[in-house]
């Protein structure tokens, strides 16, 4: 069985010669998927300008791929109407396909109206592709799809988020496009199954996400790099099922006035805090009624080394994360006092 290095993945520029290696000289390799479902080929792709059109053909007749890269080389904007919707749709043919991601192909999403094949199709990630809202409408298609991520995108205007429930399998959503506010994400349906949500990198004040509270699978979401400050945490609090035990506000605006609020939870037990700046030493104390909690990270806030060793006295079951501290250059983790046969 050959293997190609991580390097070599990653630097691969495809022409016909370099495909035709492909098929020839790599078989079958092992493929880590979250969760891994079978052997095949592991494609990571920049299609070169002049081989566009051809490369879609050659890739499609590898068979054995499971794990699929493509993006374009030298960038999306000049390749407007190469790589088009139909090109892209030949991966259908890939019946092995289990995870697919797309970079800066202007493609409108409509591709996916011929994938409902693809039965092991369960993880798909699509960055700066210029999506429309009739992607959503496409999407439920896929029935094995279980890990969803949209990145960059900014043409979505009034998107038919109602068809993520027509997708029973989903487990995780991710959607980081940068200027999407409170209105637009409060039309997310409280979806079932989804067990993961990735919001951060939007405009989020943390105000209208009441559809979190039906979520009764929910276990974790990431919140980081919006603008929550502490009267966003107070309806975020509100907001959040009994079943969530993973929360990330970092980089948002939350200061110690919010820790109290946070600390009356009793089923959040990893918290991620970095990046706010207006959290001290003697904000966090109060976090010690959190016994529930398992890790914690406060790197890049106010708070000191002697102030998170305080609260671990109290948290003697915790991992207390501090990121780089000036003096020392690396990352801090204070090891819990006790070490609980539960953590993970």
């Amino acid at each position: 069985m050959n293997f190609l290095s991580e390097e070599e993945l990653e630097s691969v520029k495809l022409t016909p010669e370099d495909i035709q290696e492909l098929m020839l000289e790599h078989q079958k390799l092992m493929l880590e998927l979250n969760p891994p479902k079978s052997d095949g080929i592991c494609l990571r792709i920049t299609i070169s300008e002049q081989h566009e059109l051809y490369a879609m053909e050659r890739i499609s007749g590898i068979k054995e791929i499971c794990d699929l890269t493509l993006d374009v080389a030298p960038g999306f904007m000049t390749q407007q109407g190469v790589v088009t919707d139909k090109e892209l749709a030949r991966i259908s043919t890939i019946n092995n396909l289990q995870r697919l991601e797309v970079k800066y192909m202007p493609v409108t999403g409509e591709f996916l109206k011929y994938c409902g094949s693809l039965e092991k199709l369960c993880s798909m990630e699509i960055q700066q592709c210029l999506l429309e809202d009739l992607f959503f409408d496409y999407l439920p298609i896929i029935s094995s799809l279980e890990y969803l991520t949209i990145c960059g995108e900014e043409n979505f205007r009034i998107p038919k988020f109602d068809n993520l429930l027509k997708c029973k399998k989903l487990r995780h959503f991710s959607l980081d496009c940068s200027d999407y506010h409170d209105d637009f994400i409060s039309r997310l349906p409280s979806h079932p199954t989804l067990k993961s949500i990735d919001l951060h990198g939007n405009e989020l004040t943390g105000k209208k996400l009441d559809f979190l509270r039906e979520m009764c699978s929910l276990k974790d979401i990431n919140l980081a790099t919006n603008k929550i400050d502490d009267r966003g945490v107070k309806y975020l609090m509100n907001s959040i099922p009994p079943t969530l035990d993973d929360l990330g506000v970092g980089s948002n605006q939350i200061t110690d006035a919010a820790m109290p609020i946070i600390a009356e939870n009793k089923s959040i037990r990893v918290l991620a805090l970095n990046y706010n700046r207006g959290i001290t030493d003697k904000g966090i104390q109060v976090l010690g009624k959190m016994q529930q909690l398992r890790h914690i990270f406060l790197g890049n806030t106010q708070v000191t080394l002697e102030g998170a060793k305080e609260l671990q006295e109290t948290l003697r079951k915790c991992y207390i994360s501090m990121g780089d501290i000036e003096g020392v250059g690396k990352d801090i983790s204070l090891a819990a006092l006790e070490y609980p046969e539960d953590y993970d």
